[in-house]
């Protein structure tokens, strides 16, 4: 699926450079935000994603020499993403793989179906400098065979969440579980609540953590 161009929103035509905005408003543009990983999003419409039988996350970390994060912008416009499918036991597995200094808002993941081994969540798998603002993940179902497992997020490395929420979640994971973001190092939440989930966890490692917002957090 996808194609080689990303969808250009129409009422801006000639955008500059660092400032590209593109409109999604079918599963189809939703796929394309790989083919501008520094561009500026704005979703229209709600979006089923229940043709992809095995999403392919937006941005990716393989290895040291070998990734490609998103650093652009995404407003879900408070319209819903729904049949996100991921399964297996990779890491890095949500709608965005891996990403730096990008900003997410107003984004309504439900229903998602996400599996794989560390770093799993509905959004954003692994995010470096991240900001969330008014993000929501409801009634999915996650399961790592691994650590790092949240709604939103499996990891935050520096960053904030301003009135998120993860509402009627099942997760289950070895270590680091939580209904936002499973583990992360100097994040803030500000106006952030988890309702109505369950978080079953199987601690594998001393230390492993299950906690309702957080699963586990330094700084």
């Amino acid at each position: 699926s996808g194609g080689a161009e990303a969808p250009v929103l129409k009422d801006n035509p000639e955008p500059d450079a660092d400032q590209r905005t593109y409109e999604v408003k079918t599963a189809e543009d939703l796929y394309k935000v790989r083919n501008d990983l520094q561009g500026n999003y704005v979703q229209t419409a709600d979006i089923d994603l229940s043709a992809y039988a095995e999403w392919e996350t937006i941005g990716y970390f393989t290895s040291t020499s070998d990734y490609a994060p998103f650093t652009g912008t995404y407003d879900g416009g408070g319209y819903r993403i729904t049949g996100l499918k991921m399964t297996g036991t990779k890491d890095y597995r949500g709608l965005f793989g891996y990403s730096i200094g990008a900003t997410f808002r107003h984004m309504r993941i439900e229903g998602a179906d996400v599996a794989g081994a560390t770093y799993v969540s509905a959004l954003a798998a692994y995010a470096i400098d991240g900001t969330f603002e008014d993000c929501k993940a409801e009634e999915g179902t996650f399961l790592a065979t691994g650590n790092y497992l949240g709604g939103l997020t499996g990891y935050l490395l520096r960053g904030t969440y301003a009135d998120c929420e993860s509402s009627g979640n099942t997760f289950e994971g070895s270590t680091y579980i939580g209904g936002i973001v499973g583990g992360g190092q100097d994040v803030s939440m500000e106006r952030c609540d988890t309702n109505g989930g369950i978080l079953q966890g199987r601690s594998t490692k001393t230390g492993g953590t299950t906690g309702g917002l957080v699963g586990g957090v330094v700084g």
